[in-house]
């Protein structure tokens, strides 16, 4: 209705991370990011952007940039271009962690393998298109999530250095 080429959004994360700041320990930044990629994490769980407000920018072709209210850096940018190669990040919602991504069936006997070393019972495993689905047992799961990310996105950053 505006005609608007680009919008910013101001957050406290300073931009789209690799997973919740609350939740995980040293989530990583990510400058270039997709539509649909923010689409499928906000999908799953991730409070980023209303999903509602990515598909308008997509059918309109408006960059969302995502910005620090404090700090007077660039943060991310939302369009068809993004630097993302395998995966996206670690997401949850109320029962299920998700990573999200260009997932393997090999990931998810990372992901048992990983939770079994340090005692953590896997409830649900399931791996979908875009993401491996996992329940954990409710006390261990902040712990699971940290645990995912560092072992999926570590591997990220080095290789692609956001």
């Amino acid at each position: 209705m505006l005609k608007l080429k680009e919008i910013t959004l101001y957050k406290e994360t300073g931009g789209i991370m690799s997973g919740d700041p609350s939740l995980i320990a040293s989530p990583y930044l990510i400058k270039n990011i997709s539509y649909d990629d923010v689409y499928k994490l906000s999908s799953l769980g991730s409070k980023i952007i209303q999903k509602e407000a990515i598909k308008i920018a997509k059918e309109n072709n408006i960059k969302i940039l995502v910005n620090s209210l404090y700090l007077n850096e660039n943060g991310s940018i939302v369009s068809f271009k993004s630097d993302v190669r395998t995966y996206l990040g670690v997401s949850n919602d109320d029962k299920y962690i998700y990573l999200v991504g260009k997932v393997k069936e090999e990931d998810s006997k990372v992901i048992i393998s990983l939770m079994n070393e340090y005692n953590i019972l896997v409830k649900k495993i399931k791996v979908k298109k875009d993401y491996i689905l996992i329940e954990v047992i409710a006390g261990k799961r902040n712990f699971a999530l940290n645990l995912i990310h560092h072992k999926f996105m570590h591997k990220r950053v080095k290789e692609y250095d956001f």
